[in-house]
C-alpha cells in the first residue's frame, strides 16, 4: 500500500521503485540464507542445505520461463 502511494502521488520514481524493490528483496535474501546456513551448531557448511536451495532457485527459474 505504501509502494503504490509513493508511485502514484509520485514521491518515487519508477525507477526509483525499482532500486527499491531491488534493496528489500536484497535484504530478504541475505536474512534467509543467513538462516538457513547459520543454523547448523558450530556453523558447519551443510551441503544438503545448499542442494535444496540450488534446486529450488532452478525450479523458480524454470517456471519462470515455463508460463
Amino acid at each position: 500500500m505504501v509502494s503504490t502511494y509513493f508511485t502514484e502521488s509520485q514521491v518515487l520514481t519508477e525507477t526509483g521503485m525499482i532500486y527499491l524493490y531491488a534493496l528489500v528483496s536484497g535484504n530478504f535474501l541475505h536474512i534467509s540464507t543467513t538462516i538457513v546456513f547459520e543454523s547448523s551448531p558450530d556453523h558447519r557448511f551443510n551441503a544438503k542445505k545448499l542442494v535444496v536451495a540450488v534446486v529450488g532457485a532452478l525450479l523458480a527459474v524454470a517456471v519462470e520461463y515455463a508460463i
